[in-house]
Parts: structure tokens; sequence; C-alpha cells
């Protein structure tokens, strides 16, 4: 189970296309997480980028209720449509699942 606190369970994970995360962090502002990728073919890397999670907090309906917190996925500095909760990374398959996509939707990989 992958949770925000062992993030680091990501660490050299292969993706696809020769895609590896390369270690993740977490940033020095904005309640953000940093995820480096690096694509490399022969021992030679061939491509890196950015994912980032920037955590907010989503007021709910009620006041008795506590604020959920929900992540949203930027890529390469410009932040996607896709949002996610705390309980949906944790599953370590949604995440690299999501890398996959995101890599896939910004022309990074070429299948999922």
């Amino acid at each position: 189970m992958l949770t925000i606190e062992n993030y680091h369970k990501l660490n050299h994970k292969d993706l696809v296309d020769d895609w590896t995360v390369k270690y993740i962090y977490e940033g020095v502002h904005n309640d953000t997480y940093i995820i480096n990728l690096e694509k490399w073919v022969d021992g030679v890397k061939k491509d890196k980028c950015d994912i980032m999670l920037e955590r907010i907090g989503i007021p709910q309906y009620s006041s008795t209720q506590p604020r959920e917190t929900a992540y949203f996925f930027i890529f390469d500095s410009q932040r996607t449509d896709v949002c996610v909760t705390a309980d949906w990374i944790a599953d370590k398959d949604n995440m690299v699942g999501q890398l996959k996509y995101l890599l896939k939707e910004h022309g990074k990989a070429s299948y999922v």
C-alpha cells in the first residue's frame, strides 16, 4: 500500500517506454510532492520530466465535517485536469497507472 508517508516506495519503479521514477521528494512550498521521471535507453538518459502532486483542502458542505484532502497532478509545471483523493493514490497501482497515463497524454510515451 502506498501512502503519502511512504511515497518513497515508488523510487526506481519502472513505468512504460523505458521511463522510470528516479525519485520523489516533498517540495518546500505549496504542499507539493515532486516526482522525477527519467527515460534511459541502453544506459543513456534520453529524456526527463517532473510530475508534481499539489495538495489542497476541499471544504465540505457541512461545517461539522473535516476538510478532505485532494491532489492535483502538475505535468512539467502545467496543472492538469486530474485531481484525486488521498485514498485513491494510496493504491500503488492507481498511482503507477496515473503516471503512465500522464506520460502518454503529454506525448512522452507511446502506449500505456
